[in-house]
C-alpha cells in the first residue's frame, strides 16, 4: 500500500480513545471514538484556528476531561501527529485504531514533594543558601518561604519548582528535577498505541 492510499485510509478509520485521567487515588478513564479524518488533520494551524470545525469538535469532545485547556490543546496536538502516524503505518487497513493516553495533575506531583523549612536546608546532602531556579537566597526572605525538597535531596522555591513542573508537563517530559534532572514522577501525559 503506497504512502498516498495509507493516508487517504484515514478517511476509514477511527480512533478507540481510552483517556486515563488520575484523580486522587483513582484513575477515572474516559472513551472517546474519533474519526481518522478528523484527529489526523489536527496539527497547529488547527490549534490556532478557533473557528476550524476540527478544533472545535476535539476541544468540545474532549471538554468532559477536567484538564487546563492548554494541556489540552498540546495533547491534542500529539495525538493528531501520533494518528498521522498510525495512519501511515496502517498497511493492514484496519479501521479501528487504538491509543491510550494517561493524564496525572501537576498539583499531586507538587504535594508529593517533601516540604522544609529554612533552617533544615543544611540537614540536605546538597547545602545551598539561594534557589537554583530563581537565584534568591532563601534566608533574605522577609516572609517565610515555601520550600521543598525533591527526593535527589535538592531544595527550591515551591512556586519556583509549580512553575517548573508546568514546563516539563506542557512539553511532555518526565517530572523531573530542574538541577539534575532525576526523575520525580511521570509527565503530565502519555500517549500509548
Amino acid at each position: 500500500m503506497s504512502l498516498i492510499s495509507s493516508m487517504t485510509s484515514s478517511n476509514k478509520s477511527y480512533f478507540y480513545i481510552r483517556f486515563y485521567h488520575y484523580q486522587s487515588t483513582s484513575f477515572i478513564c474516559y472513551y472517546f471514538l474519533i474519526p481518522g479524518s478528523i484527529l489526523s488533520k489536527y496539527d497547529v494551524s488547527e490549534c490556532l484556528n478557533p473557528n476550524s470545525y476540527t478544533n472545535m469538535f476535539l476541544l468540545n469532545t474532549f471538554s468532559v476531561v477536567p484538564i487546563p485547556s492548554e494541556v489540552l490543546k498540546h495533547a491534542l496536538l500529539r495525538m493528531g501527529e501520533y494518528a498521522r502516524n498510525m495512519i501511515t503505518v496502517n498497511i493492514e487497513g484496519r479501521r479501528i485504531l487504538e491509543m491510550n493516553v494517561t493524564a496525572h495533575d501537576v498539583s499531586k506531583v507538587m504535594n508529593s514533594l517533601e516540604k522544609i523549612k529554612v533552617e533544615d536546608i543544611a540537614v540536605t546532602a546538597c547545602s545551598m543558601e539561594q534557589c537554583s531556579i530563581c537565584l534568591k537566597e532563601f534566608y533574605n526572605e522577609t516572609e517565610v518561604p515555601n520550600i521543598v525538597r525533591t527526593k535527589c535531596m535538592h531544595v527550591f522555591h515551591q512556586h519556583c519548582v509549580a512553575r517548573w513542573l508546568k514546563q516539563c508537563c506542557i512539553s511532555n517530559r518526565l517530572y523531573s528535577c530542574p538541577l539534575c534532572r532525576s526523575e520525580i514522577q511521570w509527565s503530565y501525559f502519555q500517549i500509548r498505541i
